[in-house]
């Protein structure tokens, strides 16, 4: 969902979102965090990905202005940390679980048998890397 639809918890006075929607790979923390071997799984195949639109940028700004800036940096920091997967530092071993297409899916699909279908593809692509290991 978008981060305008995201769900939100309450914690005392503060409205918390998926940390997703700002950093969607954080691969970088987990290898400065001195984790080795990591699996990275990721919902959208290879390539290039379509950025959110800006109606999308603009609804979720009017009613979180504070996360404007993370939400327009989204892709770049997907498109860092799919490249640091494939190049990771000497030592670190990165595994990366995706689908080979989109199945039709776009990011703000509701179309549940095209979302469930994308999920067993990801389960299919998780159990090959399990019997791999």
């Amino acid at each position: 969902p978008s981060t305008s639809e995201s769900p939100k918890i309450r914690i005392g006075s503060r409205r918390l979102i998926d940390g997703g929607n700002l950093d969607p790979i954080p691969l970088a923390k987990a290898i400065e965090d001195g984790h080795k071997d990591i699996i990275v799984l990721i919902n959208t195949p290879l390539g290039k990905r379509s950025k959110d639109g800006g109606a999308v940028l603009r609804a979720a700004a009017s009613r979180y202005p504070k996360l404007r800036e993370g939400i327009m940096g989204h892709e770049s920091r997907k498109d860092a940390a799919i490249q640091l997967a494939a190049t990771p530092p000497e030592g670190v071993r990165v595994r990366v679980v995706q689908p080979a297409d989109s199945g039709g899916l776009h990011r703000l699909d509701r179309r549940m048998e095209l979302l469930n279908a994308h999920l067993e593809r990801g389960r299919e692509a998780g159990r090959k890397l399990l019997h791999a290991v």
